[in-house]
């Protein structure tokens, strides 16, 4: 009886995602035929690498197959068990899913302006937070309303635009996210944090799967914007889910490295296009200008084929979630294996930014040799305001706050000074003289 129970409770982690797979093959042939009609079509040109119209908004496969499945699984779990969880953490996800779909499919038809995009991600951001919680606590500190508002916000939007620039690649974006959630589902289970919503994760691995047999090299669909953003908000949902209930630094390292790919080629891509912009300033090209030395373009250079360089990926995706499994299980009893690992992957990770850090190297050293005034002021006033904010924060705390048991110093740090630091630094304020600043940027002040 104990056994048949077992078997009743885990063999749902099977049959439905495998009903996910079936389900995203079906959708996904009927968009093969039918999406070209309606001009959804990625014609070669610019930066593409396929030399054919191929249909896309093969996203809309995954999302159907996803949420019909998952909804009869959630149904069948809570008629089983009573427990509403996995259908509440389904509809949680579903508004910011839809407004991220229609978004996306008029992206892939007409090609929306970015400040469009932006809003529709927005939104969905939004819709997270208030729909499913967002990031209200971290390191079990509860986050005010005014930081963890804008910082959901700010992680929504990061991780939908990680899988967005990451779909460049015939298989990639899909086969990534599969590998993502696999490794998400098993630390869930491993862990025993909520396994019946593991089945939802799974789920959705298999839609991916099953859109993966049409889109892998040489593809005869791509997922377009519907697609690559709906990933990135699956993953931002249930990261910010797992932020919000980590207590610990290692608890947390396992659901970002089963992401790490998309979200060390966008960090990298920001780190390049920074550099080289400050190397060459009366460049037209800035930081969301797009480019060609991502991940996979300096990846594919070497393999000169796309499947090799999509197989390559999937197999630095196993390794960071190997990493982050290794670092979690031995944080506790062997301090100095994780020191070794993490060693390991330092390395690892500079030759895999070959590019970034010669152009960081060749900025350091021109800089050094070449010192301009401009840009001592841009490094200085960081650096002082930093220094008044800090200030201002401990006189504060040990005046005030200091046996407060709500209010413990690095947290309270954290959460009060680093938020003022971060917009100012993301804002642009730091790119005028102040002394000759015009009326607008104290407007942007």
């Amino acid at each position: 009886m104990p056994m048949l129970e077992t078997f009743s409770r885990y063999s749902a982690l099977l049959i439905y995602p495998g009903a996910a797979l079936l389900a995203a093959l079906v959708l996904t042939k009927f968009c093969i035929r039918l999406f070209p009609r309606f001009g959804l079509l990625d014609l070669p040109r610019g930066r593409h690498i396929h030399r054919h119209p191929i249909p896309r908004g093969g996203g809309v496969a995954i999302i159907g197959a996803f949420f019909s499945v998952a909804a009869i699984y959630a149904i069948d779990h809570g008629s089983r068990t009573g427990d509403p969880g996995v259908l509440n953490a389904l509809w949680s996800l579903a508004p910011a899913a839809a407004v991220i779909t229609v978004a996306g499919l008029i992206d892939d038809r007409v090609e929306l302006h970015s400040g469009v995009k932006l809003a529709a991600q927005i939104l969905a951001a939004l819709l997270v937070y208030f729909f499913a919680g967002g990031i209200r606590t971290l390191f079990g500190f509860t986050l005010p309303c005014w930081i963890a508002l804008p910082l959901t916000t700010l992680w929504v939007i990061g991780i939908i635009n990680d899988f967005n620039l990451i779909a460049g690649l015939d298989g990639l974006a899909a086969g990534l996210a599969a590998i993502s959630g696999a490794s998400l589902a098993f630390w869930m289970l491993l862990s025993g944090r909520q396994p019946a919503l593991a089945g939802i994760v799974l789920i959705f691995c298999g839609a991916c799967l099953g859109f993966l047999r049409y889109n892998f090299s040489p593809a005869k669909i791509f997922m377009g914007d519907t697609g690559s953003m709906f990933l990135g908000l699956f993953f931002a949902y249930w990261s910010c889910t797992h932020i919000s209930h980590a207590v610990t630094l290692t608890s947390l390292l396992l659901p970002l490295l089963a992401i790490g790919v998309p979200v060390f080629d966008v960090f990298l891509a920001i780190w390049r296009r920074r550099v080289r912009k400050l190397l060459h300033p009366d460049s037209a090209a800035g930081i969301m200008t797009g480019d060609s030395d991502h991940l996979h373009h300096r990846l594919m250079r070497r393999t000169g084929s796309q499947s090799k360089t999509a197989l390559l990926i999937y197999i630095i995706a196993l390794a960071f979630s190997v990493f982050g499994f290794l670092v979690t299980a031995a944080s506790s009893a062997l301090p100095g294996i994780v020191f070794l690992i993490v060693l390991v992957a330092i390395f690892w990770v500079i030759k895999l930014a070959d590019i970034e850090l010669l152009d960081s190297f060749g900025f350091v050293v021109n800089g050094l040799a070449h010192p301009q005034r401009r840009l001592l002021l841009i490094a200085i006033h960081p650096i002082i305001d930093l220094a008044i904010f800090s200030t201002a924060f401990f006189i504060v705390y040990f005046l005030c706050l200091r046996r407060h048991p709500t209010f413990p110093l690095l947290p309270s740090f954290a959460v009060l000074v680093a938020p003022f630091s971060l917009v100012f630094c993301l804002s642009g304020v730091y790119r005028t003289y102040w002394l000759r600043a015009g009326i607008n940027r104290y407007y942007l002040l």
